[in-house]
């Protein structure tokens, strides 16, 4: 009973650990991030061109199938429908990996996005 109500109390947290919301930053280039929001909504963010989403809305919502992570996000531009792409993830504490197109990915050649948590 005691490892019950213990598991369960350490549950939040470890779903807060595995939470996506927040600002991340790309590895390769820091100044470039993307913001996952707690209502479902994420945008990125790029200080060279701070207009270039104006009018996009990312929603994005994250499942789990065979085992693997996938993060599905519907694109609209000004509230008409334009794409629709899921990808899969890997989350490890304050590291965020997003591999492009999975069905074409070559283990050791997939292309690869790999973002760190902003601190706030």
């Amino acid at each position: 009973m005691k490892k019950l109500l213990l598991l369960l109390l350490l549950f939040p947290a470890f779903t807060f650990a595995q939470s996506l919301t927040g600002k991340w930053a790309s590895e390769e280039d820091k100044t470039k991030m993307v913001e996952f929001k707690a209502d479902g909504t994420m945008m990125f963010i790029d200080p060279e061109e701070p207009d270039a989403m104006e009018g996009l809305e990312i929603k994005y919502k994250q499942t789990e199938e065979d085992g693997k992570k996938y993060l599905t996000c519907d694109l609209s531009f000004q509230g008409e429908p334009m794409d629709s792409q899921k990808n899969v993830y890997k989350l490890e504490g304050d590291k965020l990996t997003i591999i492009d197109n999975p069905d074409e990915a070559q283990p050791g050649k997939s292309p690869e996005n790999v973002y760190l948590r902003v601190k706030p």
